[in-house]
C-alpha cells in the first residue's frame, strides 16, 4: 500500500501541520515579556545556581543547598543561560520543546487507544493546544510540561507492554527522566494501571501475568529503581539524611498526608482550573470511552482521573492546580475519540472539535493574551533590586521582609536572590521583630540593606536604630540600617493602634 493511501496518512499530516503551525507561532513568543510566577523565579534562581556555584551535583535556592526539586530542567536552563543572550527564551524553552513533543504523544495516545478513529488524532492535537492551561504551560519556567510529557509517555509505553514486554524499558527511561525533572510520577501510575488491570483480568483479554512474567519486566523494573534512586542517593552521600526528608518527607510525603494541618485546596480549583467547560465534557468522555469502544481494559483510564481527584483533594499540604495538566492529554484523547465515534455525519464533528479547541482562545495564543507582558508584574521590580546589587557591601546583611505580602505586584525571594543578592544567602524575615531577634540571637549582624513594600518597612522601621530610605518604587522600600534598636523600640504602640498608613505615607509618600 502506498504511504498516501494508509489510513493513518492524511490524519497524521494534518495533526503534525497542526504542531508545526504551533510550534512556530509559540516560537516567536518565547522572548517576549517576563516571567510572572514565584514558581518561574525559582526556576531562574535555582538554575542560575549552577552558573555561579560551579556546583552541578547540588541545587541552590536563595543561594543554599536545596532538595525540594531533581536538576534535570535546571541544568538544561543553566546550559541555555550561558548560551542565548535572552533569558525568556532560556527560562521557556525547556517547557516549549516539552509541549511540542507532548503534542505528538496525545497523537499517538489516541492511536493506541483507539486505532480504528485516526481522525481523532488531529482532533486530540487541537483540543490540547487550544487548553488554556496547555498554552500556559507552554510558555513558562515551571517544570509541569515536562512531568506532564513522562507521564503520557509512561502510560503509552505500559498500555503496549503489557501485550510487547520490551516496552518496559521506554517505562524505565522515562521514569528515570521524570525522577530528575520534578518527581518519580511515572512508576506509580504504571503500577496503578497494571493493579487495576490484573484485579479486572476476567473482564477482558490482557494477560497481565505474562507481561510481569519475563526477563524484560524484571531488567526494566531493576533499571528503573536504580535510575529513581539515583539522585536520591547522591544528594544522601553528599548532604547526608536531610536531604531525602525535605525531597520525600516534605515535598511528598507530608503534602499529600491528609492529616498535614495546611492549606486544602478546593477541590473544583484543582481539577478544572478555570477551563470547567473544557474539561467537564472530556471527563465524561473519559468515562464513557471503555463503553464507546467495547473494551472494558479502558476504565483504568477513568481509575487515574478517580485517583488524582482522591489524591489532591485529600491532600493536607498545598496541591496547585497546575498539577492538572497531567490529565489533558488523557482528557484530550478520550474527548477527541468519542466525539468522532458518536456525533453524526462529517462536518459537525469537526465544528464540536473546533469550537472547544478555540473555546480558551485557540492553540495560536499571543503574549499578550497570555499576560506574558503584564505592565505590573513582578518584573517592575528589577530595577530597585539591581540597584541594591550595584549597593550592596560586603559587610552588609541582605535582608527581605516576608509577611503581609497582599500588596500587588509581589516579590518573590527567588527574585530578590538572583537580581540582587551577588550570590550570597541572604536573611528572610516573616515579622518586624525578628531580625532584631536574629541579632540577639548573633545568627545575624549588622549593617543591613533590605527590601520590604511600604507597609512593611513601616512596621519594621521602629525596631532599627538609624532606618535610612535609598530608593522607593511600585509600592517597595530598598532601606540601609547599621542595626537594630536596642530595648522597645518607639512607635510600636501607636503603629499597632492603627497608625500604619500615616506611617506609610511618612516613609514613601502616598501609596497607591
Amino acid at each position: 500500500m502506498e504511504l498516501s493511501r494508509h489510513p493513518l496518512f492524511l490524519p497524521w499530516l494534518l495533526a503534525l501541520a497542526l504542531i508545526a503551525a504551533f510550534a512556530v507561532q509559540q516560537w516567536h513568543v518565547l522572548p517576549q515579556g517576563a516571567i510572572q510566577h514565584t514558581d518561574e523565579y525559582l526556576t531562574l534562581d535555582r538554575s542560575n545556581s549552577f552558573v555561579i556555584h560551579d556546583d552541578y551535583l547540588t541545587v541552590y535556592s536563595e543561594n543554599r543547598p536545596t532538595f525540594k526539586k531533581p536538576p534535570l530542567q535546571y541544568w538544561a536552563t543553566a546550559w541555555l543561560m550561558q548560551h542565548t543572550d535572552d533569558l525568556e527564551f532560556a527560562l521557556r524553552l525547556p517547557s516549549y520543546l516539552c509541549a511540542i513533543a507532548l503534542l505528538v504523544a496525545t497523537g499517538i495516545l489516541v492511536g493506541v487507544l483507539s486505532p480504528t478513529t485516526p481522525w481523532a488524532i488531529p482532533a486530540a492535537v487541537a483540543l490540547l493546544a487550544g487548553a488554556k492551561t496547555f498554552g500556559d504551560s507552554t510558555q513558562s519556567a515551571l517544570l509541569d510540561t515536562g512531568a506532564t510529557l513522562f507521564v503520557t509517555v509512561a502510560m503509552i509505553a505500559c498500555w503496549l507492554a503489557l501485550r510487547q514486554p520490551r516496552w518496559w524499558y521506554l517505562v524505565a527511561l522515562v521514569s528515570g527522566l521524570a525522577a530528575l525533572q520534578k518527581a518519580p510520577i511515572p512508576p506509580l501510575v504504571v503500577a496503578a494501571m497494571v493493579g487495576f488491570l490484573s484485579l479486572t483480568r476476567k473482564r477482558h483479554g490482557i494477560d497481565v501475568g505474562a507481561a510481569l512474567r519475563n526477563r524484560h519486566f524484571v531488567i526494566a523494573a531493576l533499571v528503573t529503581v536504580a535510575l529513581v534512586a539515583f539522585w536520591p542517593v547522591l544528594q544522601w552521600a553528599l548532604h547526608g539524611t536531610s536531604a531525602l526528608e525535605q525531597a520525600y518527607l516534605g515535598e511528598m510525603v507530608d503534602r499529600f498526608n491528609p492529616a498535614t494541618e495546611s492549606r486544602r485546596p478546593s477541590w473544583d480549583r484543582v481539577l478544572f482550573n478555570g477551563e470547567a467547560w473544557l474539561r467537564l465534557p472530556a471527563m465524561l468522555a473519559l468515562f464513557a470511552l471503555p463503553r464507546v469502544l467495547r473494551r472494558p481494559e479502558l476504565a483504568v483510564f477513568p481509575l487515574l482521573l478517580v485517583g488524582f481527584f482522591l489524591l489532591t483533594t485529600m491532600a493536607g499540604g498545598h496541591v496547585s492546580r497546575r498539577y492538572s495538566i497531567m490529565l489533558m492529554p488523557m482528557l484530550m484523547a478520550a474527548f477527541a475519540i468519542v466525539s468522532v465515534r458518536l456525533v453524526p455525519g462529517r462536518i459537525l464533528p469537526v465544528v464540536v472539535i473546533g469550537a472547544f479547541a478555540l473555546s480558551s482562545g485557540g492553540p495560536f495564543k499571543s503574549a499578550r493574551f497570555m499576560g506574558l507582558t503584564a505592565e505590573d508584574g513582578p518584573a517592575v521590580h528589577v530595577p530597585m533590586l539591581q540597584s541594591i546589587s550595584r549597593a550592596l557591601g560586603t559587610d552588609e546583611t541582605l535582608v527581605m521582609c516576608q509577611w503581609d505580602r497582599r500588596r500587588t505586584p509581589k516579590l518573590f525571594p527567588a527574585q530578590v536572590s538572583y537580581y540582587a543578592s551577588n550570590g550570597r544567602p541572604f536573611q528572610v524575615i516573616a515579622g518586624p521583630q525578628e531580625l532584631s531577634r536574629l541579632e540577639g540571637d548573633r545568627r545575624i549582624a549588622g549593617p543591613y540593606r533590605g527590601v520590604c513594600n511600604a507597609k512593611q518597612f513601616a512596621e519594621l522601621r521602629p525596631w532599627l536604630a538609624d532606618p535610612q530610605v535609598a530608593e522607593s518604587a511600585h509600592g517597595y522600600v530598598h532601606w540601609t540600617s547599621r542595626r537594630t534598636a536596642v530595648g522597645s523600640p518607639s512607635g510600636v504602640v501607636g503603629i499597632a493602634h492603627g497608625e500604619i498608613g500615616a506611617a506609610v505615607q511618612d516613609v514613601v509618600g502616598p501609596v497607591d
